[in-house]
């Protein structure tokens, strides 16, 4: 009698553990789910993640791991100079004493290939690098000194008006990337604290783009949202005089898709200047990449890059997010749920599985003892 009352009380416990843990796990679910800004990651403090950076620097200066990062950096051809300046001076920094053969193949590679590269790329990086000695002709070329004006965006959108009306291939990259920029300039969708940013954000990857410094996924990210920004057959005939009124022929879900990327490019280079924007942006993959290196940037400042080169970009970012305490809290409900459940549920399970087992036991001795599995003698 009493082990069936302990037996009764056992399994209301479990019953009410189960209908509570459910019920909890839905609230859980739906106010996380139902929340706009629900996120399974969110942001570190500044302190944690500014303790975690240095920590992860402080175990990577050593001779080993810089070496290893040299030897990545003197694979292409020519090798990442950028890249080994920023390693050796790091190196400086934290008295890491780098081998003698390994310093004699960075300055015999480094005679040979430094300073050769005269394309028209690297003359307009050195123009943003220094300005003051750009030539003007340059300046106008590389169009480093219409790129933070409406002047250039309207330019773009123009040239793109015209080959649309002629029904000629529009470049909607460029045209997206103009139309943002615009927007940013002389529109009313952003407030006035992030109209500059965004300004800067968008003038950066046209620069980037036109001297190659934009990685492949970065780009497929901003094709796809670019693409169809901008419906020409809405944009009034004399926009010009008022480049306000082509906003109505503006996307506006597409519009604010950019808006956060954008926004964070626009940050990192005024953290870490224009120069150092652009190599880090090899290494943005779209708007996660960007909000999270923007974190790291807002810390470190000018000194991102060279984080960024000796951890690497994913152990980097890595330091800057954590899994929502949301979800591990509904993780811990879910797992009550079915410890309970499974209790519950034990006694049927148990003779459920023993019946299962007992079946395969008597198709194998069956099988066993069949006349086609004796073998003549």
């Amino acid at each position: 009698m009493t082990n069936k009352t302990n037996f009764s009380t056992r399994k209301i416990i479990l019953s009410l553990l189960s209908i509570s843990s459910l019920a909890l796990l839905s609230w859980q679910a739906y106010t996380f789910y139902s929340s706009p800004l629900a996120s399974y990651f969110i942001d570190r403090e500044v302190s944690e993640i500014k303790h975690r950076v240095q920590l992860q620097l402080l175990e990577s200066a050593t001779p080993e791991h810089i070496a290893q990062r040299l030897q990545s950096a003197l694979e292409p051809v020519p090798a990442d100079w950028e890249g080994i300046d920023l390693l050796r001076e790091f190196s400086a920094e934290n008295n890491v004493v780098l081998t003698q053969s390994l310093l004699n193949q960075i300055n015999a590679r480094e005679t040979v290939e430094r300073g050769e590269d005269d394309s028209f790329a690297t003359a307009c990086y050195r123009c943003m690098k220094d300005s003051d000695s750009c030539p003007i002709s340059l300046a106008t070329s590389c169009d480093l000194a219409v790129e933070l004006t409406p002047v250039g965006d309207v330019r773009s959108i123009s040239t793109a008006f015209t080959d649309w009306l002629a029904d000629r291939p529009v470049d909607t990259f460029e045209t997206g990337l103009a139309t943002v920029g615009l927007a940013a300039s002389v529109g009313s969708i952003f407030t006035a604290g992030t109209t500059y940013s965004i300004k800067v954000g968008t003038s950066t990857i046209k620069v980037a783009r036109r001297i190659g410094s934009i990685g492949k996924p970065l780009a497929r990210f901003l094709r796809r949202n670019t693409e169809g920004l901008l419906d020409f057959s809405r944009i009034p005939k004399n926009w010009r005089k008022d480049p306000s009124s082509i906003m109505g022929a503006i996307s506006v879900t597409k519009l604010s898709e950019l808006k956060s990327l954008l926004l964070n490019l626009g940050g990192i280079r005024a953290n870490v200047g224009t120069t150092k924007t652009l190599r880090i942006l090899r290494t943005i993959d779209g708007g996660t990449d960007a909000h999270r290196m923007r974190l790291a940037s807002d810390i470190f400042k000018a000194d991102t890059p060279k984080a960024l080169e000796v951890l690497g970009k994913n152990r980097l970012l890595k330091q800057t997010y954590k899994i929502n305490p949301k979800i591990t809290r509904m993780a811990g409900t879910l797992l009550t749920l079915c410890a309970a459940l499974l209790g519950l549920f034990w006694g049927a399970l148990s003779v459920l599985l023993s019946t299962i087992f007992r079946y395969f036991l008597r198709v194998t001795k069956r099988r066993l003892n069949s006349p086609a599995t004796v073998v003549d003698a």
